[in-house]
């Protein structure tokens, strides 16, 4: 079996479990999806990463999941450089929504 082809085998198994009804599954496979990332750049960016961000992105809404979400996105930048442009509106939101108000005197 070819690196390519286990690649994509292992990147198949792997999201097939991003909503599995066990939380910890989850956060694990969302721990995961950044090292998948960096292995095949290109192909990832071309075959898996919206599917990816859009698991990440879902996670961060979760209150629970937030800090797993956010660790994730900031590995997932660091193994895709500048891929992640077009999501940094979404991201900045979510950033915004994580930041408790500030009280008193700004």
């Amino acid at each position: 079996m070819s690196h390519d082809a286990r690649y994509i085998e292992v990147v198949e198994i792997v999201l097939r479990y991003l909503e599995h009804r066990d939380r910890l599954v989850r956060l694990s496979i969302t721990s995961l999806l950044p090292r998948i990332a960096h292995f095949l750049r290109d192909r990832f960016v071309t075959n898996y990463l919206k599917i990816c961000m859009d698991h990440i992105l879902t996670v961060l809404k979760t209150p629970a999941e937030r800090v797993s979400g956010f660790v994730a996105l900031g590995e997932m930048a660091g193994a895709l450089y500048g891929e992640l442009v077009h999501y940094l509106p979404t991201i900045t939101s979510h950033l915004r929504d994580a930041i408790p108000p500030r009280r008193g005197r700004p």
